[in-house]
């Protein structure tokens, strides 16, 4: 898989993960890409939502213990490992 976005903001540093050989056939995203079905406002809507109503309770209580590691890969994948 590959990402052709790069963020360099804000401490962020994050190239584009491209393929490997150059994409000579199939790399219109317009043309060739598929979308998918869920790819929409209403679905990032929904996930918000949930993400607010289950996820952000479970980070408080962990937060309130002293328990929650909060981690920013500001290299993206290349700090993974440390």
């Amino acid at each position: 898989s590959f990402n052709i976005n790069e963020v360099d903001t804000d401490g962020f540093n994050m190239p584009p993960i491209l393929p490997k050989a150059p994409c000579k056939e199939m790399c219109d995203p317009d043309v060739h890409w598929e979308k998918r079905d869920d790819d929409t406002a209403d679905t990032l809507k929904l996930r918000l939502e949930v993400y607010h109503k289950e996820t952000k309770p479970v980070l408080k209580y962990w937060e309130e213990r002293d328990q929650l590691l909060r981690f920013v890969p500001f290299n993206g994948v290349k700090d993974m490992g440390k």
